[in-house]
């Protein structure tokens, strides 16, 4: 897991461009990019998954990137497809960008599936 400036100087590192495959086809592990107000992408095991980041009014982006992680991480681990996750990820942190705050800003659990 990268954000843009990372992806940015691990590509410079590896003479690769910094997209989710390129960096994955380069180090030959899962890669997945947050790229912030333009979403995240994904490249693993051969999957290419990309979500849009969802518009808000940003208020405090200092926890979307946490935020996001957390998220993802929890709907893998019950089992949600990449993509699912990855989705379900976005709108959180777009939840968390939305309020002020870092901890404060971290949705509840059941908050992305009611939040559209």
């Amino acid at each position: 897991m990268v954000n843009e400036d990372e992806a940015e100087a691990l590509s410079g590192w590896l003479g690769c461009e910094p997209t989710a495959r390129s960096l994955s086809e380069s180090l030959d592990t899962g890669v997945l990019r947050t790229m912030g107000g333009e979403g995240a992408e994904a490249f693993i095991d051969g999957e290419n998954v990309r979500v849009p980041a969802l518009r808000v009014d940003a208020v405090d982006t200092t926890a979307a990137g946490d935020c996001f992680v957390g998220v993802l991480a929890s709907a893998l681990d019950r089992g949600l497809s990449l993509d699912a996750a990855m989705r379900r990820a976005a709108k959180a942190a777009a939840i968390a960008c939305s309020r002020p705050g870092s901890q404060s800003s971290i949705p509840c659990s059941d908050e992305p599936d009611s939040w559209t």
